[in-house]
């Protein structure tokens, strides 16, 4: 199967290698101790997931649409949702509005709560607003040629689910379901990290940028994420150079370089720091 980029060859390595992390503990069984750590290693692994996926969306992986199809279906499986439930909410009102007041996983759905509470209420929030506006009259539609896919691969994450529970409940739990959700939750919350303090023009200022080599090799780029909404279609290989031209000299200060780091420092504690994060005009 023909891919579109070549730097693709890592997408489709790694996503085999997040499905051999989340079958692992169905073949052996875990010392005690080592349950928390294939938990964690389980629930990145579909987080990871879903940020292929989200790359799979703005820039398919193959050249072939069957091939996209079943590569689709397969990160369905790794994450637990479809490949498509992202398009109407991500794709279609998210990049449209930048975290604008249309959009449907603004910022403002954090409140004004602090430290985890503020994380927790934006993920709470943002997911119920995502499923009432989908759902309202006039609302943007999944399109017709993508609905049979959507349903196909809801199905195989259906039966997923259940042959997992009826082998066994708890690994399916503990290993499967609650990382998925978990892997949920963190997709929903990176939006709150990237977006708060940042305009919503769709400018080099519209979101706030992670750029530790790490982070972004095991999050393909994600990191650069004020050139992925100056470009949506641009590849995640080629987004370090968008953003060394066209972010980092016009947003030094959304500009970060820890992940770790800037949530310690922002959400941690149980205050805000208006001085540490104000964001010039």
């Amino acid at each position: 199967m023909k891919l579109r980029h070549a730097a693709d060859r890592r997408t489709v390595a790694v996503s085999f290698g997040l499905g051999l992390t989340l079958c692992a503990p169905f073949f052996y069984r875990p010392a005690p101790w080592a349950l928390p750590l294939h938990f964690l290693l389980s629930a990145l692994a579909a987080f990871i997931a879903c940020i292929i996926t989200h790359n799979h969306v703005h820039a398919p992986v193959f050249a072939r649409r069957g091939a996209n199809r079943l590569f689709g279906l397969f990160l369905s499986l790794l994450k637990g949702h479809t490949t498509w439930t992202i398009y109407v909410p991500h794709v279609v009102n998210h990049h449209q509005h930048h975290g604008g007041p249309q959009d449907w996983i603004r910022v403002e759905h954090a409140g004004t709560a602090a430290g985890p509470a503020r994380i927790v209420r934006f993920v709470l929030r943002a997911s119920l607003c995502m499923q009432v506006s989908r759902r309202k009259p006039g609302a943007p539609r999944l399109r017709r040629a993508l609905q049979r896919s959507h349903r196909q691969e809801r199905l195989a994450v259906f039966a997923l689910a259940l042959t997992a529970l009826a082998l066994d409940p708890a690994r399916a739990l503990f290993f499967l379901i609650l990382p998925w959700l978990t892997g949920i939750f963190a997709l929903v919350a990176v939006n709150l990290f990237q977006h708060e303090d940042c305009a919503n023009d769709g400018g080099p200022r519209t979101a706030r940028n992670f750029t530790g080599r790490a982070a972004n090799w095991l999050l393909f780029n994600n990191g650069y994420h004020a050139a992925h909404h100056l470009d949506p279609r641009r590849h995640w290989s080629e987004l370090p150079v968008l953003h060394r031209e066209r972010v980092a000299p016009f947003a030094p200060d959304l500009c970060e370089t820890s992940l770790a780091a800037y949530l310690l420092s922002r959400y941690a504690a149980l205050h805000e720091s208006p001085s540490r994060f104000k964001v010039s005009p």
